[in-house]
């Protein structure tokens, strides 16, 4: 059903967001958290990854937040120090 795979993708990118810290006054809206989420997938599987989109549709805000929260070993989070650091 459709539905049902449209909600387990949201739960799945809410799991993950969720563990992000994003910083103060930043909503997470749709559009970020997919961002997050496909660019999250793309750096986990070293597969390049082009994001585009509208000006203001948190493109870079996306990008910014994932290398604030990857930063491999010395990530603030347990759930991202597994993770490869993003420079």
């Amino acid at each position: 059903d459709d539905k049902e795979l449209e909600n387990m993708l949201i739960e799945t990118q809410l799991t993950f967001v969720s563990q992000m810290e994003l910083g103060e006054g930043i909503a997470l809206n749709e559009a970020l958290r997919e961002n997050l989420f496909m660019l999250l997938v793309s750096i986990m599987n070293q597969i390049p990854i082009l994001l585009i989109g509208k000006p203001g549709c948190s493109k870079s805000l996306a990008m910014n937040t994932l290398q604030t929260n990857l930063r491999g070993n010395v990530s603030s989070k347990e759930f991202f120090k597994s993770m490869p650091a993003v420079d």
